[in-house]
């Protein structure tokens, strides 16, 4: 474990905890509570926060608290400081087995201020029991809450109030809450689509059309937001307009559920089983366009895309013109094309064109360089270990000596002092020797120092060999295997991206000294 361990302050707060409007439980209140007390028990050393704003108590997968764990296992926490224990989790099963089981394991202190909760002072008492039945509580709680959020948001929605974040393409959000109105220009377009639907036109050919007239995407039209950008129409861009029923003006309250409070699993409802509010907003396209419309969609069934080979490659492989992943269809078609071809003519889409065996081949290559590599300098990591090694061992010598000679100071001055008072120095040779004492005890300590920083550079320089070798353990793991297998690409390869010109270009996961990222067919 580490020897420098830290005092930590976890910080939560849900999305049904009201956002932080509530003063209680707010992270600036929880933060304020802690440290309030934090400094009655007469602790100035700092706190370290981990901080989950916005994540549910029932499920431990937030971030700041895997960081928290993650620290924890490696032993570098001493104190963990919640606000109360419904703000470490409110899964009673979970959060028993973590403050029961893991923390005291790791043996980890944790308060928690408003339940006047120790396990310093719980040992051996009543308070685990106790801890299981707030846990318990907690729980409960944070059920009975997901549940009347979710009445609420329910009632809104059969209402006709639009709460679904987010809103469709062509729409835009009122001025009144919890109301959506067409977006004029992005309307325009969505009635083009239908338009181009109802006169019977496939989805393919609306994405040509709207290709070739230069028609604004979605997510280029919705830049000032999150959305992932693409100048391109594609066949699911289409299919999703055309699928969502609310452009006739009609809401379909639910498209799926969560299996339980905490879980992150859903369950999608048929779209035959969905609930509908009729009118909740202004339409966009009229029912009879809207249906109209659907028949261009094929059902699964009967499309007539070939299945996907289950290529090592697939998903892997990126076009350099557009950004869109690679495919290759049936098992029988040896070459992987970018799928926009099909809906963007004559653009470097079309250009894009590789063989299968030809990326395999590159990648082979590429990684048996790295591995050649890596065995030269292998016999070099050792020599300069060695040689890191005896350095240390020398530095620290040299500091032990320095520690005595330090050591033989302070018992030089504490004599000096008892002969003075004994009167055997006069009082200026007695300062005359302190002085001496105290230049040549300076003198040390600037060496000691010195010493000590060579040491910590030494420690830092074999951490980062320690990386390094790290890094290199994830291709040297594939040391002897001569086929290219799906495991091994998904360790090893981040993207492939193929460009018009056919140049290759491999980004890593791995540390590439060489650089070999760009390689050539």
């Amino acid at each position: 474990m580490d020897s420098v361990q830290k005092d930590v302050a976890y910080l939560r707060l849900s999305l049904a905890d009201g956002d932080g409007k509530d003063e209680s439980t707010s992270i600036s209140s929880q933060r304020k509570r802690i440290w309030e007390f934090w400094k009655k028990q007469g602790q100035g050393t700092k706190l370290e926060e981990y901080v989950d704003d916005g994540f549910s108590g029932t499920n431990f997968e937030r971030p700041g608290f895997q960081r928290l764990l993650s620290e924890v296992r490696e032993g570098k926490v001493r104190t963990l400081l919640v606000k109360d224990l419904s703000r470490f989790g409110r899964n009673y099963l979970e959060a028993g087995y973590y403050l029961e089981y893991v923390f005291p394991y790791y043996g980890v202190r944790v308060i928690a201020v408003n339940d006047n909760f120790d396990s310093q002072k719980a040992s051996g008492s009543t308070g685990g029991m106790e801890m299981a039945l707030r846990n318990l509580m907690n729980e409960c709680y944070s059920r009975d809450i997901s549940q009347k959020v979710t009445s609420s948001t329910r009632i809104k929605k059969k209402n006709g109030e639009y709460c679904y974040g987010a809103v469709a393409f062509g729409y835009k959000k009122g001025k009144q809450h919890n109301t959506i109105v067409p977006d004029e220009e992005a309307a325009k377009i969505v009635k083009y689509i239908f338009n181009l639907a109802c006169e019977g036109n496939t989805i393919t050919q609306i994405c040509r059309i709207l290709n070739e007239e230069k028609v604004i995407t979605p997510s280029i039209y919705m830049q000032r937001t999150n959305y992932r950008s693409n100048e391109c129409w594609t066949y699911n861009s289409i299919q999703n307009i055309l699928k969502n029923r609310i452009y006739t003006g009609d809401t379909e309250c639910y498209k799926s559920h969560v299996k339980r409070v905490g879980c992150n699993a859903v369950n999608v409802i048929p779209e035959k089983e969905r609930e509908v509010v009729l009118n909740t907003h202004q339409a966009i396209v009229s029912r009879e366009e809207y249906w109209q419309a659907r028949n261009v969609i094929k059902p699964v069934g009967e499309r007539t895309r070939g299945k996907e080979s289950g290529s090592v490659l697939t998903g892997i492989l990126v076009c350099g013109s557009c950004g869109t992943n690679l495919v290759k269809g049936k098992k029988k078609n040896k070459d992987f094309l970018c799928v926009n071809r099909r809906y963007v003519p004559g653009s470097d889409c079309e250009q894009i064109r590789v063989r299968e065996q030809t990326v395999i081949d590159v990648i082979k290559n590429a990684v048996n360089v790295q591995l050649l590599f890596l065995e030269e300098q292998e016999e070099e990591m050792k020599q300069l270990r060695k040689k890191r090694k005896k350095e240390s061992l020398i530095i620290q010598k040299q500091i032990e000596k320095l520690e005595k000679q330090m050591k033989n100071l302070i018992d030089r001055g504490v004599l000096l002092y008892e002969n003075y008072i004994e009167g055997k120095f006069t009082k200026e040779q007695y300062l005359a020797e302190k002085e001496d004492n105290q230049e040549l005890k300076g003198k040390y300590e600037e060496q000691l120092q010195d010493l000590k920083k060579q040491l910590e550079e030494q420690e830092i320089k074999e951490e980062q060999d320690r990386e390094k070798q790290r890094k290199d353990s994830i291709i040297l793991q594939f040391h002897n295997q001569e086929e290219i297998t799906r495991e091994m690409l998904q360790t090893l390869v981040e993207k492939i991206t193929v460009y018009p010109d056919g140049k290759i270009e491999i980004l890593w996961k791995f540390r590439d000294e060489l650089n070999h990222d760009r390689n050539k067919k």
